[in-house]
């Protein structure tokens, strides 16, 4: 017996999946993010702003965890906590 989910490269990610609209990334452009399964009437799915990038908010969950800029800054030069890197 045949799948009802070929091998088409065409067909989309799954019965009846759409794209969310979501911002466009100022350093990767234009980016897709498929709606959630489950859709519910009151409260709809929607993404208002972009995930995190590696180790952007590092500093700020390192300060509210008690740790000071000294502390922070040798994690970070000891690589055991990262900083999101410039893009070219």
């Amino acid at each position: 017996m045949e799948s009802s989910h070929s091998s088409n490269p065409n067909r989309p990610a799954g019965p009846g999946r759409t794209v969310l609209p979501i911002p466009d990334d100022p350093d990767l452009g234009r980016m897709r993010q498929l709606r959630s399964p489950p859709r519910f009437s009151r409260t709809p799915a929607s993404l208002r702003q972009l995930p995190p990038r590696n180790g952007e908010h590092t500093r700020a969950l390192l300060r509210e965890a008690g740790l000071d800029d000294a502390e922070i800054e040798a994690l970070i030069e000891s690589r055991a906590v990262s900083e999101p890197s410039a893009v070219d």
